[in-house]
């Protein structure tokens, strides 16, 4: 019994291993094609896996960040990510992949805005105790 689970287990972390090889190959032009589609609400495009009822599938997809997510029917015509994408690329192999689309947490700001903050308030430190 445990031969059987250990064999199943191989086989199914082998085959995740080559979609995500698949996917990669098709990684620039699949995150280019997804950055044009809402350019104002997406923040960034990557490689990840599909999550539902926010369970992972561990199915390779491009994962779309976006600061706001609304419901299908309340996105503008042109601006809705596709659930998924068909991609061809240079050596002519086409391929279909899942899209992935997650909210980001806007409310506190971005982290770089937080790290830029912390690094004036030290230099202001810096300067007022190195003029005292």
């Amino acid at each position: 019994m445990l031969a059987t689970e250990r064999e199943e287990r191989i086989k199914r972390e082998r085959d995740l291993f080559l979609k995500r090889q698949k996917i990669r190959k098709f990684k620039k032009q699949g995150i280019k094609l997804l950055e044009k589609i809402d350019e104002k609400n997406t923040y960034q495009v990557s490689l990840g896996t599909k999550e539902i009822g926010g369970e992972d599938t561990e199915e390779p997809c491009f994962t779309v960040h976006v600061k706001r997510k609304r419901p299908k029917e309340k996105v503008k015509e042109g601006l809705l990510i596709p659930e998924t994408i068909t991609l061809t690329n240079e050596d002519g192999e086409t391929e279909t992949f899942k899209t992935d689309v997650v909210r980001i947490d806007t409310e506190h700001g971005y982290r770089g805005g937080v790290t830029m903050i912390l690094i004036i308030v030290f230099l202001v430190s810096v300067l007022l105790l190195g003029f005292i």
